[in-house]
């Protein structure tokens, strides 16, 4: 098992789980706006 493998997806990961945040903020300004 070599740690660069688990780092890597680590660093994935994390770049996903902003990539869904503010998908998730942008739906919620767009709700916002609309109502």
């Amino acid at each position: 098992m070599k740690p660069t493998r688990p780092k890597g997806r680590v660093g994935f990961n994390s770049i996903t789980l902003v990539i869904s945040t503010l998908a998730s903020f942008s739906v919620r300004c767009a709700g916002w706006f609309s109502s």
